[in-house]
């Protein structure tokens, strides 16, 4: 093999590895940006007393987790299949994510008497459906780009996030 062809082939892994930074840093800062989202509605959930005007933050802040849910997987499905190093960081950021999800979840939990109350009981059923969904499809792409070895770690959260929602649901059906 000339120099030259080995100049290129170093400047290819070069790229490829620049590469694959990108896209979990991409994935990382996604995934940050979906937890502070979660964090706001959460926060916009707590505060609601059943008036109109309580509601209308509650709506916003659905609009934009879903918004950073939808950003944050395509980010992982234009990704490279992640590598077993960068997989335990990713892995750790969506479990912040999850856990930030569960207190979501607990919240509206509290907020189900209120909802019905008021008469918002079957929009809170309608927003935790297709939360749940966009959380779902964000849990199967990224462990469809994960090695196998860590793929297990995934399943078990998808597990207890599925389990969560049940749960919540129940109370608002």
């Amino acid at each position: 093999m000339g120099k030259s062809k080995i100049m290129r082939y170093v400047a290819l892994i070069t790229v490829l590895a620049a590469v694959s930074l990108a896209d979990v840093a991409t994935i990382m800062s996604q995934l940050q940006s979906l937890q502070k989202q979660v964090e706001s509605y959460d926060s916009a959930i707590g505060k609601y007393d059943g008036s109109y005007m309580s509601m209308l933050p509650i709506a916003t802040g659905s609009f934009k987790m879903h918004q950073a849910a939808r950003e944050a997987r395509k980010a992982i499905e234009d990704s490279d299949t992640i590598s077993e190093a960068d997989a335990s960081q990713l892995i750790g950021q969506a479990e912040d994510v999850d856990q930030a999800i569960h207190r979501t979840l607990d919240t509206t939990a509290s907020k189900d008497k209120i909802a019905d109350d008021n008469g918002f009981k079957q929009v809170g059923a309608l927003m935790l459906t297709h939360f749940q969904n966009e959380q779902r499809a964000f849990h199967e792409v990224l462990n469809g780009k994960l090695p196998n070895s860590s793929r297990e770690k995934v399943k078990g959260t998808m597990k207890q996030a599925a389990d969560k929602f049940d749960v919540v649901l129940r109370r608002y059906a």
